[in-house]
C-alpha cells in the first residue's frame, strides 16, 4: 500500500467474483468484523466453512472469493489480509475505511500502532488488493517497512514508540501516494445496491442550468422532451461499442461544437476512447456507467444511467453515431461531460482544447493560425504525426473560400501524412469522423492516381476504406486554417505519474529572482537509466518553465530538503527561454540513475495560478515522483540563490525569409528578426543587472552590520 500506488491510473477493476462485495456499507461491514471476533475467535487462517461464516454467506457464496484469496492452493486465507481487502473495496468512505483498518491492526487495543502493526497493516492491504486488481503490484516487505518506517519519521517518532492515531491519519491524508491508492479503490466505479434486473437513475444529472431556459433549438424538459431507455427509443437494442471502427459522429441538437471536435479528433485511436469506461459490473442490465476524465491533473469519475434525452416523438436529441452501427458510447460520453461540466450549456462553451485535456489529460496545443508557407506547413504535421496525435479545424467565418467536402467549425483527425510516387506528391490522410457526405479532394477513393501501385503502396491506401479520406498539401491549405496537437506516450512502454502544482501568492519567479525558492518543487528517483519526458501545464498564460536539479541524498529516500542553491553543474535540464502558453516540455535523454528535483517556474512571480507536473519515463522499474508534503521540508529561506546563467522570455518569430521576391520586404523582414533578439537580450542583460545590484546591496549591508558590531563592542 502506497509504496507503487502512484503508477496507478484511472479506477480500480475489480474481479468480478468481489464486484458486489463494492456495495457493502457499514452494517455489512460490522457484521463481519463481529462475525470475526465472536464467532470465529479473532484466528488468523480461514479455511472454506471460516470464510463463508466471516461473509455471512453459503458456501456456495463464498466459495469464488475464496478461490481468489488463496493463491496458495494450501486451501487457508489470511484473515485479516480478507477482511482488509474487503473493507478496501467497500462502499465505506475514505476517512471510514482509515477508522476501521486501523482498529483491526491495532491488536493491543490502545488506540495506536507499533511499527510492526504498521507494516502488517500495509501488508495485508496491499497484497489483498493485489489479488483483486491485476493493476496493482504488491510492494516487497521491504518497501513496505521502509513505508513504515518513514511514518514514524515523520511523526518524530522512534521505531520503539507506537503512533498515535492522529499522526496515522495526519500521515495517510497528506502521502499522496497512499491517498491515490485509496482513491482508486473508491468513488463511482463502485457498486450501488440495486435489485436483480432493476434499471439505476442518476438523479444528479441535469441537462440544462435552468430547466425553463433550454438552449436555442432545444425543446423544453417536460411534455417536449423526456428521458428514455435505449431499448424505448432506438430501433435496435445497441451494445456500447458496435465493433472495432467507433462509428460517425451525428451531432445533436446542442451546439456542443467543441466536445464533438475534440472526440472527433481522438477518433483515430478508438483504444483511447474505450479506455474512458471505467467497468463497473452494473451497466448491463443496471444502465449504469462510468467514466474517467483528467482535471488540473487529477482523475475525476463520472457516472451516468443510460437515459438518453429524447423529443415528444422518442427521437434522441444527443449526439449519435451510425456507420456501421449505432452504438452507446458517444451520447453516455457527452452525456457524462454534461455533468462533469455542470450543464450542456456550460458543456457548450468549453473550447476544443479544454476538451482534449479533459479527455486524455496530455498537453495539447492549440494553433489558431497554421503557417502560410506550405514547405513549414508540411514540416509541422510530420513533426505532430510523428510524436502524437493531430487535427486540423476550419474555423465558421468568412474569408477564403472552403472546399473538398470539409464542413467548416468541424475538426478532423490527422491519421499521417506521406510522399508518395516518383513525384514525391504531398499527401495527409485524415480520420472522416463525421457523418454524412464524406471529403475529399483531388484524391479520391475512385481517383484513378491510386492504380500507380507504388503510390498506394507508400500510402497503405486500401480502395472500401471509407473512413478516411485524402487530400493534397495544397488541399489542406485552402480548407484549414487552426490545430491541435499533443505528444503521446504508450502506456504500454512508459509509466506517467502527475501531481497538482500551485504557485505561491508571494515569492516565486525564476532563476532571474531570488525568490524562485518559494515555488513548489517535486522529487524524482529514478532506479534505472531512462529517458525522461517532463510537461508543465498551467490554468493561465504566463511564460513558464523547468528546472532540474541532480540531488545527493542520504539513506532515507524521503527525507530530502527543498534545493535552495542551484549550482550550474548540478543542472541537467532548464528552460532557458520562457515560453507563454497552456503548456511546456522538456525531453531528457538517458538520464542516470540517481535523484532530482523538479522545480516549475514563471518568468516573473505570479499569484493563484496552478497547473500540473508530468513525469514520464521507461525504467523498468516505475520511477518515484513525490511532492513537498511527502518529504521533510524544513524551513528554508526566503531567497535562495543560482550560479546559472540568466533566463530569457521566447522571443516572438520573425516572418520567414521566401527565395525570390522582393528585397526590400525581405530586408524589413530580417531588421524585424534583429530588433525582436536585440531586445530580449536587452531584457535579459536589464534582469541581470537587477539581480547583481540585489546582491551588492545585501553584501554592503553585511558588511555595514558587521561593522557597526565592531564598533558596539569598543
Amino acid at each position: 500500500m502506497g509504496v507503487r500506488a502512484s503508477t496507478l491510473t484511472g479506477r480500480a477493476v475489480v474481479d468480478p467474483r468481489l464486484l458486489h462485495l463494492t456495495k457493502w456499507k457499514e452494517r455489512q461491514v460490522d457484521d463481519m468484523l463481529i462475525a470475526h471476533e465472536h464467532d470465529l475467535g479473532g484466528r488468523f487462517a480461514l479455511g472454506p466453512r471460516h470464510a463463508a461464516v466471516l461473509l455471512g454467506m453459503t458456501d456456495d457464496e463464498a466459495a469464488p472469493i475464496f478461490e481468489l484469496m488463496d493463491t496458495d492452493h494450501n486451501d487457508l486465507v489470511d484473515a485479516f489480509e480478507l477482511i482488509a481487502t474487503i473493507v478496501t473495496l467497500s462502499g465505506l468512505t475514505i476517512r471510514q475505511k482509515i477508522d476501521v483498518l486501523h482498529a483491526l491492526f491495532d491488536f493491543s487495543r490502545t488506540g495506536e500502532l507499533t511499527v510492526d502493526e504498521l507494516t502488517i497493516f500495509f501488508r495485508c492491504v496491499s497484497s489483498g488488493c493485489s489479488k483483486v486488481d491485476g493493476n496493482v503490484v504488491a510492494p516487497t516487505v521491504a518497501e513496505l517497512e521502509k513505508t513504515a518506517k518513514w511514518c514514524f519519521t515523520k511523526a518524530d517518532r522512534s521505531l520503539s514508540m507506537e503512533l498515535a492515531k492522529r499522526e496515522f491519519d495526519e500521515f495517510v491524508f497528506t502521502d499522496p501516494r497512499i491517498l491515490h491508492f485509496l482513491e482508486y479503490f473508491s468513488g463511482d466505479t463502485r457498486q450501488v445496491p440495486l435489485l436483480t434486473g432493476a434499471k439505476w437513475t442518476d438523479k444528479g444529472w441535469r441537462l440544462f442550468a435552468d430547466a425553463g431556459s433550454p438552449l436555442k433549438g432545444m425543446p423544453f424538459e417536460g411534455e417536449s422532451l423526456h428521458s428514455k431507455r435505449p431499448d424505448e427509443c432506438l430501433e435496435l437494442s445497441p451494445a456500447l461499442f458496435g465493433g472495432t471502427r467507433l462509428g460517425l459522429i451525428r451531432p445533436g441538437l446542442v451546439q456542443d461544437r467543441g466536445f464533438l471536435g475534440a472526440v472527433a479528433i481522438l477518433s483515430t485511436a478508438p483504444k483511447l476512447i474505450k479506455n474512458l469506461f471505467v467497468p463497473t459490473g452494473q451497466e448491463d442490465p443496471h444502465g449504469r456507467f462510468a467514466l474517467r476524465f483528467i482535471i488540473g491533473g487529477r482523475e475525476r469519475v463520472v457516472c451516468v444511467d443510460d437515459r438518453l434525452a429524447c423529443s415528444s416523438l422518442n427521437r434522441p436529441l444527443l449526439a449519435r453515431t451510425e456507420d456501421p452501427a449505432e452504438s452507446l458510447w458517444l451520447p453516455l460520453l457527452e452525456k457524462a461531460f454534461f455533468k462533469l461540466r455542470g450543464s450542456a450549456d456550460a458543456a457548450a462553451a468549453a473550447s476544443t482544447l479544454d476538451c482534449l485535456r479533459a479527455l486524455t489529460g496530455d498537453a495539447w496545443e492549440e494553433f489558431a493560425e497554421l503557417p502560410g508557407d506550405a514547405t513549414a506547413l508540411w514540416d509541422l504535421l510530420k513533426a505532430w504525426t510523428a510524436r502524437g496525435r493531430a487535427g486540423l479545424a476550419a474555423t465558421p467565418r468568412g474569408g477564403r473560400p472552403r472546399g473538398c467536402g470539409v464542413v467548416a467549425g468541424r475538426a478532423y483527425g490527422v491519421l499521417k501524412v506521406v510522399e508518395a510516387g516518383p513525384k514525391r506528391v504531398r499527401l495527409v490522410q485524415f480520420c472522416r469522423g463525421w457523418a454524412g457526405p464524406r471529403p475529399g479532394g483531388r484524391w479520391s477513393l475512385d481517383d484513378e492516381r491510386w492504380d500507380d501501385p507504388v503510390v498506394a503502396k507508400e500510402c497503405g491506401f486500401r480502395a472500401k476504406d471509407e473512413a478516411v479520406f485524402w487530400l493534397e498539401l495544397d488541399e489542406v491549405q485552402q480548407v484549414f486554417d487552426c490545430g491541435w496537437s499533443c505528444k503521446l506516450y504508450d502506456p504500454e512502454m512508459w509509466t506517467t505519474q502527475r501531481r497538482a502544482a500551485a504557485f505561491p501568492d508571494q515569492g516565486g519567479g525564476c532563476l532571474n529572482q531570488t525568490t524562485w525558492v518559494a515555488n513548489p518543487q517535486f522529487f524524482l528517483d529514478l532506479p534505472h537509466k531512462t529517458p525522461v519526458q517532463l510537461t508543465l501545464t498551467q490554468n493561465g498564460t504566463h511564460a513558464i518553465g523547468l528546472c532540474v536539479v541532480r540531488q545527493d541524498r542520504g539513506d532515507d529516500g524521503a527525507a530530502v530538503e527543498k534545493v535552495v542553491d542551484v549550482k550550474q553543474d548540478r543542472v541537467v535540464g532548464l528552460t532557458e527561454r520562457f515560453v507563454k502558453g497552456p503548456a511546456v516540455d522538456m525531453y531528457l535523454d538517458d538520464l542516470d540513475v540517481g535523484a532530482y528535483a523538479i522545480i516549475p517556474m514563471t518568468l516573473s512571480p505570479v499569484a493563484g495560478t496552478g497547473g500540473a507536473v508530468a513525469v514520464s519515463t521507461r525504467a523498468r522499474t516505475p520511477h518515484t515522483l513525490r511532492g513537498e508534503e511527502e518529504i521533510l521540508a524544513r524551513a528554508v529561506s526566503d531567497e535562495g540563490t543560482s550560479s546559472h546563467d540568466t533566463i530569457l522570455l521566447e522571443a516572438p518569430p520573425a516572418p520567414a525569409l521566401l527565395a525570390g521576391g522582393d528585397q526590400e520586404a525581405q530586408s524589413v523582414a530580417a531588421l524585424y528578426g534583429l530588433i525582436g533578439d536585440l531586445w530580449v537580450e536587452a531584457f535579459g542583460l536589464q534582469l541581470r543587472r537587477d539581480a547583481l545590484l540585489g546582491r551588492y546591496k545585501k553584501l554592503y549591508r553585511a558588511k555595514w552590520e558587521q561593522a557597526q558590531r565592531r564598533l558596539a563592542a569598543g
